[in-house]
């Protein structure tokens, strides 16, 4: 297991009992599990408090995993209906999410959204146009 924020808080968003690194000690281990047992509604994890700071205070819009794969989509090239195709979705459920991204990346255009996605960090600048076939 990675000792980082995105890995601890995707652990947290799935809905885990806990988390512990490979490298932990024994102990804590046998202390998480039996934590969990007890309360598997309550995620445990050294360092949570200190991501979760740091993921409330980031200023990058939060999409959804469905979100980010059509903002994906959108910037490899793909039209709504190729989109829709790829990713096994109704055109008006494309232009639904491609909405909502536009809405939290505050673009108006495909153009403006990948500008947006590329300064926030959210894709590469390889993926710009290039459809993964």
């Amino acid at each position: 297991m990675h000792n980082d924020d995105e890995t601890l808080l995707e652990a947290l968003d799935l809905g885990a009992s806990a988390l512990v690194l490979k490298s932990a000690p024994s102990d804590e281990v046998i202390a998480a599990v039996r934590r969990a047992a007890v309360a598997p509604e309550a995620f445990m994890a050294t360092g949570l408090a200190e991501a979760l700071r740091r993921r409330d205070s980031n200023d990058k819009p939060r999409l959804t995993p469905r979100e980010a794969e059509v903002l994906d989509r959108l910037v490899a090239g793909d039209s709504i209906a190729a989109v829709a195709k790829r990713l096994y979705m109704s055109e008006s459920t494309v232009k639904t999410h491609v909405s909502k991204v536009y809405e939290k990346l505050g673009a108006h255009n495909r153009a403006s959204a990948v500008m947006a996605a590329l300064r926030l960090g959210l894709v590469k600048s390889e993926s710009v146009g290039h459809t993964l076939r």
